[in-house]
């Protein structure tokens, strides 16, 4: 399934076209980084990603800068998500038993 993720938050050195194709190995397979003429001009990073349903999808992103040991850590939105359980992160089913789980698995 493809969608589009909104990397949150982020300072403008992080907005860039190959920040967000480096996102591949944690989001899913990156397809798209919506730009124009090659500048991020939204709030976000916004890219459209390839997901696999029965994994959980992520809450969160994690950058170390060129040169740096220091991680830093994003929260990452979906658009137009469909169906999608809070207590284990997997597209198809919902539950009821609100964020306790959900809050335990971004930390």
């Amino acid at each position: 399934m493809t969608i589009w993720v909104q990397v949150c938050d982020l300072p403008f050195e992080f907005k860039t076209e190959s920040v967000g194709w480096s996102l591949e190995d944690q989001l899913g397979e990156v397809l798209e980084v919506s730009h124009s003429n090659h500048v991020i001009v939204e709030k976000y990073l916004r890219l459209r990603v390839k997901i696999l349903l029965h994994e959980p999808l992520k809450c969160s992103v994690e950058i170390t800068p060129l040169g740096s040991s220091k991680i830093f850590k994003y929260d990452v939105k979906y658009e137009k998500l469909p169906l999608y359980c809070e207590c284990c992160g997997i597209v198809g089913h919902t539950s009821q038993r609100g964020f306790v789980k959900f809050q335990e698995r971004r930390e």
